[in-house]
């Protein structure tokens, strides 16, 4: 009994060693995001979005790029909106 304790306790930390590794690996949710790109303008010079509608779920990301026209405004709609927008003008 005397050499097993060592052998379990030896066999016990590397087990959980080689999880740690592996959990290190594992995605995270922020791995999940996603990017979303949305032109501010069309090249003719017309004053739209491209695309003109887009879903985003908590934790995306959007980008805004310029493409042909001044920037111009994002206007949130508190009824329309699944998320907080409490902080940004309407």
């Amino acid at each position: 009994m005397r050499h097993i304790k060592p052998l379990l306790l030896g066999l016990t930390t590397t087990l959980m060693a080689v999880l740690l590794v592996i959990g290190g690996f594992w995605p995270g949710s922020t791995a999940l995001a996603a990017t979303t790109t949305i032109q501010m303008g069309s090249p003719a010079g017309m004053l739209v979005f491209e695309p003109v509608e887009a879903t985003i779920a908590p934790g995306d990301t959007v980008h805004f790029e310029v493409a042909g026209v001044p920037p111009h405004n994002v206007v949130f709609d508190p009824g329309n909106s699944a998320g907080d927008v409490s902080n940004y003008p309407s």
